[in-house]
């Protein structure tokens, strides 16, 4: 006959109840009921049920208090500024990725002189995603900052004290990309035009540009404005000074990597107001993969997608888990590889 808690229970001359608590650990039971119960599970040589474990909560799962996180663009350049952030698909990325995990996002702008904005002074969220100027962070904003998980997206905030986690594409691999896709199509002197000196992204971009050709054996010159021209007709000057340069001076130079695609269109119309026909007489090749300047062009030129959706959707995931570890305090740095998207313009004959 197979023993159960009756019988336990009948031999130990304690109720069922209080064999149930001794076999399952309670302490509330006597140290003599305990002993009787334990001396009869020994005699009958009743095998002990397995102790079933406390279910706890996964450690990925976050701890939220609102539900809801903070984009917060710094810095005095507009929010929705299309020729040269990106936002829209960076924006893109990170309401999608919100959605998913039934998130509110809330939209705020921090102005270096400007007082801090709602969502940012009270606790109306859980965390942070930062984007824009890290140079215009006020004290008082950074001081804050300290005080909530916080995930820059894009470039810099080393400013920022304690662990601010970053998502941002590799920009160093962009240069790399464009220079093996000139030279996979045929082009040994290659050049570099570009008419935002001031912008760090870019003068990186041209120094693995550099790099990279010089692993080919292939030569580069840069065609670089000295200033930054305001407005865009002063762009399409700025670049018909440097095209002039060019067909004056470097004739041989075929293939072309520009800086960011939001010039591609203007150096384009330059070149066509003193008669050269771009796919005719060069190759081209931007970054960004900006449909909004690449679709003006025609035959349309390839570019280096930089994944601002994803580098969205992928701050959203690092803020979600960095509320999940709140005790984990080193900052961790993801990077989002780019990727070469073919332009429709045919190879060059051999």
């Amino acid at each position: 006959m197979a023993l159960n808690l009756d019988h336990l229970a009948e031999k130990a001359g304690v109720s069922k109840a209080t064999v149930s608590r001794v076999l399952n650990g309670s302490d509330k039971v006597t140290a003599k009921a305990r002993a009787n119960v334990m001396k009869v599970v020994k005699e009958t040589g009743y095998q002990l049920p397995p102790r079933r474990r406390k279910r706890s909560k996964p450690a990925s799962q976050p701890r939220l208090r609102t539900g809801s996180i903070l984009l917060l663009n710094i810095g005095q350049q507009p929010i929705v500024d299309l020729r040269s952030t990106g936002y829209p698909d960076l924006l893109q990325g990170v309401e999608q990725e919100t959605q998913a995990h039934g998130l509110k996002l809330v939209l705020a702008s921090l102005y270096p002189d400007g007082p801090l904005p709602a969502g940012l002074k009270s606790d109306s969220v859980d965390g942070v995603l930062l984007y824009g100027r890290t140079d215009q962070i006020s004290r008082a904003a950074n001081n804050r900052l300290k005080q909530l998980p916080v995930v820059a997206l894009m470039r810099g905030f080393d400013c920022l004290n304690g662990p601010a986690d970053r998502v941002l594409f590799d920009n160093s691999k962009v240069g790399p990309l464009a220079v093996d896709y000139l030279v996979r199509r045929g082009h040994r002197h290659l050049g570099f035009f570009n008419v935002d000196p001031k912008h760090p992204a870019f003068t990186t971009r041209l120094a693995d540009f550099k790099t990279q050709a010089a692993k080919h054996d292939v030569t580069v010159t840069p065609f670089i404005s000295p200033d930054t021209p305001s407005g865009l007709r002063a762009e399409t000057q700025a670049f018909r000074q440097l095209i002039q340069n060019w067909r004056d001076h470097h004739p041989h130079v075929t293939g072309f990597y520009v800086a960011c695609d939001y010039q591609l269109p203007q150096l384009c119309t330059a070149m066509d107001g003193i008669g050269i026909e771009p796919s005719a007489t060069c190759d081209l090749i931007g970054c960004d993969n900006m449909a909004l300047f690449l679709d003006q062009i025609t035959p349309r030129p390839a570019s280096i997608d930089i994944n601002l959706e994803l580098v969205g959707r992928r701050g959203v995931q690092q803020l979600l888990w960095r509320l999940a570890n709140p005790g984990i305090k080193n900052p961790i740095k993801v990077l989002i590889e780019p990727v070469l998207v073919e332009g429709l313009i045919p190879m060059p004959r051999a």
